[in-house]
Order: C-alpha cells, then structure tokens, then sequence
C-alpha cells in the first residue's frame, strides 16, 4: 500500500570558501506519513456511519500537491493539500447510482488487493496541516481526484481542482444522511442556468465520463460550491446526454486579478474526431458561475495543459502542457501566453496570444564547435 507524505525541508545556501567541498542535501524538519483518518462503514448504498480507521486499514492515498496557507497578516500558518484516498472493499450508491463495482476476479497486485482486500472506492481528498505536520482535518469529496490546490487571496478558503465521475454531491454526506437525499451536481451552472444536472447513473451505452471538478472550501474544509464543468454545452431535452457522455479533465488553477479563476487542463474536442484539447474555464470565484470557456489546440492531435501561472504584474497568463501539431511524429512540450482581460461571455480572450513547442525551443540551441 502507499501512504501520502507531507515533508517540510530546511532550505539553505551552504558556502563553502573552496569549490572543492562537497555540499550536504537539506536536512529534513519533520516528515509525516498520513492515511485517510476515517472509513465508511454503513452498507452498501450509504457511506455513514464512519469510524477512525488504522493504518493497516487503509488503502491507497496520495498527496500530489500542496500549498503554504497564510493568515490576514501574511504569517506562514500551515500547510493545504490535495490528492485521493481509497477505502478497501467499499463501494457506494447514491441515488440508485453505483459508484464501481468491486473486483472479484483474481486479486489485482497492482492495486495492493488480496482476497479479502479489494481496491474499492477513490476520492478525491483535502487535508490541512499545521506547520509542526500535525493534521488539523482531512476531507473526502467526490469520485475521483484532485490535482491541485489554492489558498484564495482573501484567506476565506481554498479551492481545489481535478476530475470526477460523480453526479451527486458525495462530500455533503452526513451522519443522518441517506443515499437518496444527497444533492446532484451541476454542471457548468451560470447565474441563468445553475442547477443542470446529469440524473441518470451513465451505464452502457451511455456512460458518464470523467469530468473537470472544481471545489471551494472554507477554512474548516466545509463545501462552499462543489461543480463540474465540460466544453459541451447542456443539452436539456436530453438531459444533457452529449454533455454527460464527453470527457473533461482539470488539471491547475490560478486566481485571476478581478475576482475570477483561470482553471486549465483538456476536454474532449467532438469536431475534430474526439481528440483531447487544450481546455480553459474561467469561473466567477465566489460562485463558482461560468464567465466563459474555450479549446484550442492543434487538428487532429491530443493537447493537455498541466499548469497555469499569472505574471507578476497581471499583464498575461502562462499555460504549459503536451500539445501534438502537423508534421510530428509525437506530442511535444508546448507554452502558451493568454490575455489577462476580463472572459465574461467572451471566449475568445481564452485563446492564446502565440504557443510554442519544443522543437522550436531546440532549434535555438547551438552546441559547443
């Protein structure tokens, strides 16, 4: 099994009078190695009650990123991270929906299963640390993961990214909560439309795909607004079938200098033959709301943008990533620079000013005669 760990290093600058000397790495401060604090342990069809779990109890979690948290007076006050966690032989039902379905074939070692241990569900995970490492709570949301995590400029919260299958609001379970009264999530809600919804369970030949998730919380890891977003716009007399059926993933998110999120990652394009492209949501912070969306990319190729960053002095928006393009026999590293400018109703800011590969990096590199 693997176990997510949060390690804090010492960095410094080692001096050394003579070139000669060797430098030591960076001493370690403190590591902790964590699980998921807590286990479902109601029947199938409900994930309540829950209790302590052990570590041998518990499955597979990891952490993929973290962020430094502040207070109102910019003092470093703890850490923020996200990933997934995993509970052994679990499987949830919500509203009639299935959540996986446990193997029962031979045990995958892959996923550390035995015959009495099974993979069972994924969630997508927060957790916030102090800064001596000792966890001040742990958070399960929704199917799926996480990839990212921000704390936002006014300190009421954080707000996390990545992808999900579900569509119901798994993070609002309570003690006294049933399966069946659990809310559904809406996808790509806007002040006209917020409460679209995909109430179906997606099985063959329609299966809900994975899509891009986006959560604020507040400072006690409580759910402000918890949505999902796809290029595909609702499709109400269908109850959103396209929409449902059309993969989005999240991948990075920065806050934006007007009260908005520029969330990246890629969706898939079903113009051009269902290829992955280059996916950009820009979201109103505080309600999570749509101001507008986007895809670019090469034709014919599978793009996917990894990170985003806001310049210093809020004139541009950095995007980097793996973008195929005519004439390569694979995908190459690519980085885009997109416009700053507010995106209410308006996609065509979430095009890129120019994107460059990584052949064009290496043809301006001259080795030594």
């Amino acid at each position: 099994m693997k176990y997510a760990s949060l390690i804090l290093l010492l960095f410094g600058l080692l001096f050394h009078t003579s070139t000669a000397q060797s430098q030591t790495g960076p001493p370690i401060e403190w590591q902790k190695i964590d699980w998921a604090p807590v286990k479902p342990n109601g029947p199938l069809g409900d994930i309540v009650p829950v209790t302590a779990q052990t570590q041998a109890e518990s499955g597979e979690d990891w952490w993929y990123a973290h962020e430094n948290i502040y207070d109102a007076a910019e003092n470093h006050i703890g850490y923020i991270t996200t990933g997934y966690a995993t509970w052994i032989n679990k499987t949830f039902v919500s509203k009639g929906c299935t959540s996986n379905s446990l193997n029962t074939k031979i045990p995958n070692c892959r996923t550390g299963e035995d015959a009495s241990r099974r993979f069972g569900v994924t969630r997508a995970t927060v957790a916030r640390y102090d800064l001596s490492g000792k966890m001040v709570w742990c958070r399960a949301f929704n199917l799926g993961t996480f990839s990212n995590v921000i704390q936002t400029s006014t300190k009421d919260g954080f707000i996390a990214i990545g992808e999900t299958n579900s569509v119901t609001d798994l993070a609002k379970y309570t003690p006294s909560t049933t399966s069946q009264n659990v809310d559904w999530l809406s996808y790509n809600p806007t002040a006209a439309a917020p409460t679209d919804i995909f109430d179906r369970c997606g099985g063959y030949p329609n299966p809900v795909q994975r899509h891009m998730n986006v959560v604020k919380i507040d400072n006690d890891g409580n759910v402000v607004w918890n949505y999902l977003y796809g290029i595909e716009a609702y499709d109400a007399p269908n109850d959103g079938l396209i929409a449902a059926t059309t993969r989005s993933i999240g991948t990075d998110l920065v806050e934006g200098p007007w009260g908005n999120l520029r969330c990246v990652g890629s969706a898939t394009d079903l113009a051009d033959n269902g290829v992955k492209k280059v996916f950009v949501v820009d979201l109103d912070m505080q309600t999570g709301y749509v101001n507008s969306m986007n895809l670019f990319g090469q034709a014919g190729t599978d793009s996917e943008a990894k990170a985003i960053a806001l310049s210093d002095q809020n004139n541009t928006y950095a995007v980097t990533g793996y973008m195929g393009y005519t004439g390569a026999t694979r995908s190459r590293a690519f980085a885009s620079l997109l416009s700053p400018a507010p995106a209410f109703n308006n996609p065509a800011v979430l095009n890129p000013f120019w994107t460059v590969y990584a052949d064009d990096f290496d043809s301006r590199i001259k080795t030594s005669d």
